[in-house]
């Protein structure tokens, strides 16, 4: 079976319903009033990952017939799902043997097939239009639930054009808003000079152009001002912390919003110089204890009495698309990679989602066999 990203979104984001299917069954799914809070979480390494560094390896024995570059150089395994489905997997995937059962594996995700520039899938991936369009994420932030769609780490090279509740922060940024939002007057909604800022955005806000919606956003946001202060003076993160997941631990649990994204630019990943290529096993390394180290944090991390942040949150881990076997006539030991939209990998684990799993399209299992078969010719 061949899934491309839309219907995988479909597949799985929600246990089976499409992020595109609207109505009461997303308000049920994504609310913020409901019992049953769900959140998202989206990991993305810019770049273009190598997916056969991870879970979509290759045999050693192509590399020895001089099909494909392996600088790991070792005998991926296999790693077999509960579903039944197998796919090869290199060492470097070790450090998230603890949360098989937690997440899922999608390989062979077709992306922009005419298209290979990063940032045309990029905006293939949060959009499903290679030219750009509305990222899918805020969509989760039905009726404006929550003051902010997503908060965002990093930056997408992408056209996404509903992101204007979106909040880009780091750790260091946060902290540096918590501090001077503790320390000022708290928004007067009822002082004169506010009410008349606001006045003048909803009456720009009436026209049916781009300039009357951007006031209309402006007055929404404005309006929100009071509460959005309220939450972010709550935020407790540790003055000596770094990383960016207390950001989003508090932002989920204060409800300051149901999203957010880490978008990681990972230049290493666009190896299409040797060198590059080569220094693709410790790149990888580095990805895997990232996304370990997330796992573990949202497991430990209590989001009430009875249940973990990860079991509230689906999260999401994917690059814009994998890459190819080899570059052209080059030496197999001396090659680089180029842009691959014909086989991507996305893990998925959490809330709403059965982990365990492996989905291998069945056209990889015929090409690896055709590929063995001519090597044992």
């Amino acid at each position: 079976m061949s899934l491309h990203r839309r219907e995988f979104i479909k597949a799985g984001l929600i246990g089976g319903a499409s992020l595109f299917f609207p109505g009461p069954f997303l308000k049920t799914a994504w609310g913020r009033d409901q019992s049953d809070p769900h959140f998202f979480l989206q990991v993305f390494f810019q770049g273009g990952a190598d997916n056969s560094y991870l879970f979509d390896a290759r045999p050693l024995e192509m590399t020895k017939a001089g099909k494909m570059q392996n600088y790991i150089g070792e005998e991926p395994s296999l790693w077999t799902g509960v579903n039944g489905q197998s796919t090869y997997a290199t060492k470097l995937t070790d450090p998230l043997k603890p949360f098989k059962n937690d997440f899922s594996i999608l390989n062979g995700v077709l992306m922009a097939q005419q298209f290979d520039g990063h940032d045309q899938n990029v905006n293939f991936y949060f959009t499903g239009n290679p030219f750009g369009g509305e990222s899918f994420i805020p969509h989760f932030n039905l009726d404006k639930a929550y003051p902010v769609d997503a908060l965002q780490s990093g930056f997408l090279i992408a056209a996404l054009n509903n992101l204007g509740s979106t909040v880009p922060l780091d750790v260091e940024s946060t902290k540096t808003l918590v501090g001077k939002l503790r320390a000022a007057d708290a928004i007067d909604m009822k002082n004169p000079l506010t009410q008349f800022i606001a006045s003048r955005m909803i009456e720009n806000s009436k026209g049916a152009g781009r300039f009357s919606k951007g006031s209309k956003n402006m007055a929404d946001a404005f309006g929100q001002g009071p509460s959005f202060e309220e939450l972010v003076k709550n935020i407790q993160i540790d003055k000596d912390e770094k990383e960016f997941f207390p950001v989003i631990r508090e932002a989920f649990k204060k409800g300051l919003s149901q999203s957010a994204i880490i978008s990681s630019f990972t230049g290493a990943l666009d190896a299409h110089d040797p060198d590059n290529a080569k220094k693709q096993p410790k790149t990888f390394e580095d990805i895997v204890t990232k996304i370990a180290t997330l796992f573990k944090n949202l497991k430990e991390t209590p989001f009430d009495s009875k249940r973990s942040l990860f079991d509230v949150t689906t999260v999401m881990v994917a690059s814009e698309f994998g890459r190819t076997m080899r570059q052209g006539n080059k030496a197999v030991d001396n090659t680089g990679t180029d842009h691959n939209v014909l086989s991507n990998s996305i893990l998925i684990g959490g809330k709403g989602i059965r982990g365990g799993m492996v989905w291998e399209p069945q056209i990889i299992k015929k090409v690896m066999r055709f590929f063995l078969a001519l090597i044992k010719l």
